[in-house]
């Protein structure tokens, strides 16, 4: 049996749409640092906690610049290379002024700093394809749409509606959503056939092989402009306090494909306005889903550095959760073709209007510490550690008519798929000859992600929470242990530095990146029941997966005046 898709003509119109993203995965980007500073930090593996006099060290550790007994200004334009994209940046740049007490005892120094250091770049992208004949993206589509009203479907407000998502109405309009015939609020995917069992009741199942294609491209960097000062004390103690201003600009974009390896398998009948039917056969279509957002915020940040003796600097600082607020966009379009010889192809286009939304974004509480021993004037080394707390993280409405519940299963994820991230950075200079000096760092980073255990002795995480939630709401279903996903990443810089007798330096570092490997599912509704045409279930039949290794180079160089 075929499918009768009846051709219509619609108008758009406003509202939400999906993507393959979670609520928990984007937490961590918002809330995760992966800092970058000036070449000398970056070169360093950024672990300067305890040893300041750098720009790039402020962001880090507040105290860091009370070390200065001199101003200074830098500048540091870099570039960043993932596969397949490249981007040019600037990681750093900022000047530091140092106001002389006169005392000799007590408070002889104090600083004010003005800083922009990029804390976190999203530079990504990953493209994979397969062949499959047992489920589709559409079909997975029609089995979450079972149950909605065609007739707000199809309402020239449909975009309007609440209850509605916009994948699922651009999929209907562009043909690639349809309705079954005698079924109340049934649907069934563009590209896949109908038939009915024994007793009378419809099925769906693709007829064919299908050349699926997913791409995902991601931009955008995270910049933390501070305003610091610092008090040196006796050139012993030195205290800094900050005032962050993260400003966050993200972009994601995925477009996802279906092509037919045989279009005559996928014979679909539509209805024309005069109620005559014709056959064209399904031979592509394409989803696509772009979003942006601006975000800003604020927090505070107090640090300390410690010189016990002339060769040993402690150091560590707090940094308060940052306050987020969050100002996003988002638009939809889905595209379809289907051959036909007689009454000429048919092309389903549908575009969602760009939707907008505003909410707030509770961050992580921080706090680093670091040892740092000097060689003499021969150079240096120093270890960090830094802990960040992602499981009070929460996202809340702006408006202050409403209240927290449409974040409330959102922040339930949160507080059970997060913990604590911990990260340890190493960094060593030494400077063989006068002026010039080799830097080397690494760093290893462990991700706040958490996995459960449930009743059944089945690891749960946040996709697999998000799938059978109901379960768990009804408690059919419990999570009994946690514990952290053991995933990591790391990285390795190295790093040259040359200073003029005078007043100019420059520096010179690249690094390596590897971040954890992880999961991207391209159907946006989780796994569904797949059936093959004689309507028998197709085992292990879930949504594709691809397996994606993020890998970044940085390459930055830093320009910089002593005064």
């Amino acid at each position: 049996m075929k499918r009768i898709i009846t051709i219509m003509a619609i108008s758009l119109a406003p509202l939400f749409a999906a993507s393959a993203q979670n609520d928990v995965d984007f937490a961590t980007r918002l809330g995760g640092n992966h800092y970058y500073g000036t070449a000398r930090t970056l070169g360093m593996g950024n672990a300067v906690t305890a040893v300041g006099g750098d720009i790039g060290s402020i962001g880090i550790n507040p105290a860091g610049s009370a070390v200065f007994n001199y101003g200074q200004v830098e500048f540091s334009p870099g570039m960043s290379i993932s596969k397949s994209a490249t981007r040019f940046t600037l990681p750093s740049v900022g000047f530091s002024l140092c106001f002389n007490t006169g005392r000799i005892s007590g408070l002889r120094n104090v600083t004010f700093s003005v800083v922009n250091n990029v804390s976190n770049n999203y530079l990504e992208y990953f493209a994979g394809e397969n062949w499959n004949n047992v489920t589709s993206f559409f079909g997975n589509m029609a089995a979450a749409a079972q149950g909605i009203s065609p007739v707000e479907m199809g309402s020239n407000y449909a975009y309007d509606n609440p209850n509605l998502d916009w994948a699922m109405i651009s999929s209907y309009r562009a043909y690639m959503l349809g309705t079954v015939p005698d079924a109340d609020r049934s649907y069934i995917g563009g590209n896949e056939l109908l038939a009915k069992d024994e007793e009378g009741h419809a099925y769906h199942y693709v007829p064919g092989e299908l050349r699926q294609r997913s791409q995902v491209k991601r931009s955008g960097t995270k910049n933390d402009m501070v305003l610091n000062l610092g008090f040196n004390v006796n050139d012993k103690l030195y205290f800094g306090v900050n005032l962050g201003i993260p400003i966050i600009r993200y972009q994601y974009n995925e477009v996802y494909s279906e092509s037919a390896l045989d279009p005559e398998q996928f014979p679909i009948s539509f209805k024309k306005s005069d109620g005559s039917e014709f056959l064209a056969n399904f031979s592509s279509a394409q989803y696509s889903y772009a979003y942006s957002s601006t975000t800003v915020g604020v927090y505070g940040k107090a640090g300390v550095l410690w010189r016990p003796l002339d060769f040993m600097r402690i150091g560590a600082a707090v940094q308060t959760p940052v306050a987020y607020g969050i100002s996003e966009g988002y638009s939809n379009a889905v595209t379809s073709v289907f051959l036909s010889s007689k009454e000429g192809d048919v092309r389903g286009n549908a575009s969602s209007p760009s939707g907008s939304y505003d909410y707030n974004f509770s961050g992580p509480w921080r706090f680093n510490a670091g040892l740092a021993f000097t060689l003499g004037t021969w150079g240096l080394i120093s270890a960090d550690y830094e802990m960040a707390a992602f499981g009070r993280t929460r996202y809340r409405e702006r408006s202050t008519f409403s209240n927290d519940d449409y974040f409330a299963t959102s922040n339930e994820a949160l507080g059970l798929f997060l913990g604590n991230s911990h990260a340890m950075r190493l960094g060593a200079e030494v400077r063989p000859l006068p002026g010039f000096s080799i830097r080397a760092g690494y760093t290893l980073t462990g991700t706040p992600e958490r996995i459960w255990t449930d009743n059944e002795g089945r690891l749960v995480d946040v996709r697999a929470w998000y799938a059978d939630l109901d379960a768990f709401k009804s408690g059919m279903r419990t999570l009994n242990t946690s514990r952290n996903a053991g995933k990591y990443d790391w990285s390795v810089s190295f790093g040259l530095g040359w200073a003029s007798r005078g007043s100019f330096f420059i520096d010179g570092a690249v690094r390596y990146n590897a971040f954890p490997t992880y999961s991207y599912y391209p159907y946006l509704y989780g796994d569904y029941v797949a059936v093959d045409k004689d309507n028998n279930p197709i085992p292990d039949a879930t949504s594709p997966r691809m397996s994606v290794n993020r890998t970044l180079w940085d390459v930055v160089v830093t320009l910089g005046w002593r005064f």
